[in-house]
């Protein structure tokens, strides 16, 4: 006689396999037979944190983006100024069709990823006005500043993310948990690690 060892189960005309439905009558709740998690509306916290974290790791790279573009910008835009909005940083350079941040960075309030990002001008003292925005190298809508600030809020807290994130011009990331990061960010904020 032959072995059955190494045979695939026979299939009925459903394409079902035969010796594995006993096992999909106790399939625990919420699993799909064919093994994939169906997801079920029950608010479950521990279900959100990945998506969460996913989601705070896109705000940190929003930031880091804006840092990029912005130094790319006062190099070669307005030397010395940093745009005040992202609708400046997306305008490309005349004579060349790219801007200095990607597009899905487009405007200020753009939510991407479950975050809220925008840039403005810093609210530090001593901040000045650069040069004009008709002066710059993509004619700028709005005045170039000596400094920046940029942000990153969760569009829904708790849900999207429970941080709260924040950048200017000297490149650091910072963080707070509660409440949208002030302008300027207060010295005692903390830095992302």
């Amino acid at each position: 006689g032959s072995s059955a060892v190494g045979k695939p189960p026979t299939s009925d005309s459903r394409g079902q396999h035969h010796a594995n439905c006993h096992i999909l009558s106790e399939v625990p709740q919420g699993i799909h037979p064919g093994g994939q998690s169906v997801r079920q509306n029950r608010g479950v916290p521990g279900l959100l944190r990945p998506r969460m974290s996913g989601n705070e790791a896109s705000a940190i790279g929003s930031l880091r983006a804006i840092n990029s573009a912005q130094a790319a910008y006062s190099s070669n835009c307005v030397p010395g100024g940093y745009a005040i909005t992202l609708d400046d940083l997306v305008k490309p350079p005349t004579g060349s069709s790219q801007g200095f941040i990607s597009p899905d960075l487009s405007t200020n309030g753009v939510t991407k990823s479950g975050y809220v990002v925008t840039v403005a001008k810093d609210a530090a003292s001593g901040v000045q006005d650069i040069s004009s925005a008709a002066a710059s190298c993509n004619a700028s809508a709005g005045q170039p500043a000596s400094s920046f600030f940029g942000k990153a809020d969760p569009a829904t807290p708790g849900g999207t993310g429970t941080r709260y994130f924040g950048t200017d011009t000297r490149g650091t990331l910072f963080q707070k948990t509660g409440s949208t990061m002030a302008n300027p960010i207060p010295s005692s904020t903390a830095v992302v690690q």
